[in-house]
Parts: C-alpha cells; structure tokens; sequence
C-alpha cells in the first residue's frame, strides 16, 4: 500500500508547516517535564508557558525555588534530552503564587517528609551507656560539658 500515508505523518507534516507548528514543539517539554524532574519536584514546581526558547516554571517554596535556579543547567539538559532536541535555552523560576488549600496540602506533605526525616534521625540517638562510654574519653573539661550539653538537646528529640 505505497499510496497511503499515516495519520501521524500527516499531523506532523501539517504541525511543522503550519504557522503554530513551532509553538507545539515547544510546548512538548511541558508534557515531559515530570518525566525529567521526577516526583519530587514534580510535586513543587510547576511549567507554566513556554515562550521563545524559555520556560516558566512556577515554584511553590522559597527554598525549592532557589535550589532549583542552582539545577536549572541540568534540568534543561534533561528536558531537552527527554524531547529529543534543544528546544529550550533557558528555564525561568519564579515563586507561584498559591492558594491557601493548596499550600495546606503542600505543607501536610512536607511535614509527614519531615517527621519521617525525624524519626530516623531519633532512632540513631545513642542510649545512656554508649554517650558516658564516649564522653569519658574527652580529656578537655569543657569539650566534654559542650559536647554533654549538645548530647542532652539532641536527647531531648526521643519521644
């Protein structure tokens, strides 16, 4: 059947001649961006638009925002790798301006992260015996009463 074409060649021959055809290219990195990013910033920035050969991520906390503008390099990289071209040259980052629901969401998230970060951090507290054991063994009086006192506050996070 040489006479027949696909539909998908057919939409993509259509998509690059057309004056919007560009424009849907650039929007693919949209569709890829959590395939690129993975879950976990998936979850806390967003892709808004793309304009020209610039994405617009919206970011919803302050210290994702400034982590991300440290990985903006290589999240292009990976968005462009991940859409097969280089469509992009640069990712904007700004901080998204979030509903009050969706900012409670997003904070019993980070909170339940947050705890589970704690309770692992608590169950490597040593006990009693173990902390005399190592503090006998500070010679420097007040090495010793600086590293029991930090040894105490850190005791006081066992439930």
């Amino acid at each position: 059947m040489r006479g027949f074409t696909s539909v998908g060649q057919v939409l993509g021959d259509v998509a690059r001649s057309a004056p919007w055809g560009g424009g849907l290219r650039r929007y693919e990195v949209i569709r890829h961006w959590a395939e690129a990013v993975g879950p976990a910033v998936a979850r806390r920035a967003e892709p808004v638009e793309v304009r020209g050969r610039t994405l617009y991520v919206a970011v919803r906390d302050p210290v994702w925002l400034q982590q991300l503008v440290f990985l903006s390099d290589s999240i292009r990289r990976a968005l462009n790798e991940a859409v097969g071209r280089e469509a992009l040259d640069r990712i904007f980052f700004r901080l998204a301006d979030v509903a009050r629901g969706e900012a409670s969401s997003n904070q019993d998230v980070d909170a339940e992260e947050t705890e589970k970060r704690r309770a692992r951090l608590v169950a490597q507290i040593p006990d009693a015996k173990t902390v005399q054991t190592a503090l006998s063994r500070i010679e420097a009086q007040e090495v010793r009463e600086a590293v029991e006192k930090l040894l105490a506050r850190v005791e006081s996070l066992r439930p």
